[in-house]
């Protein structure tokens, strides 16, 4: 099992900022991977989505779907500034080999839920990136 925790923080020069552990993840096709946040802007911040780029990668699907195959898109509601997201690492096309897997980190504030189709601005987003190997 892969962990990734992730942090959405405020700092008075910065501002809101994401900052992932480990900054750069490594995982093989088939681990469960897991995202858990931790908020410290209160009830600012609500909702977290993860979204992998899969112009850049196809295969980068990580999570189930609802009858329907993997997606590459997920989210979650944070409940006294926690919440989870589980996924499972993709099997990637032309195995064995391994592939970044770019993906990005949405957090929006309450009555902002990240459905399909919403166009919200989020409060704040990281890109970070994962590297996904099929043996």
């Amino acid at each position: 099992m892969n962990e990734i925790e992730v942090f959405i923080l405020n700092d008075p020069a910065k501002g809101n900022f994401i900052r992932t552990e480990p900054d750069l993840a490594g995982v093989h096709s088939g681990d469960n991977v897991i995202w858990h946040f931790h908020s410290l802007l209160g009830p600012k911040a609500t909702w977290v989505e993860v979204e992998f780029d899969i112009a850049a990668n196809p295969d980068a699907k990580f999570f189930p779907g609802r009858s329907s195959p993997p997606v590459a898109r997920c989210y979650t509601q944070l409940t006294g500034g926690h919440g989870q997201l589980h996924g499972t690492a993709p099997g990637l096309t032309g195995a064995p080999a391994a592939a970044s897997a770019k993906y990005s980190i949405r957090a929006y504030k309450d009555g902002e839920e990240p459905v399909p189709g919403s166009s919200y601005t989020p409060l704040v987003y990281v890109d970070p990136n994962i590297i996904v190997c099929d043996p």
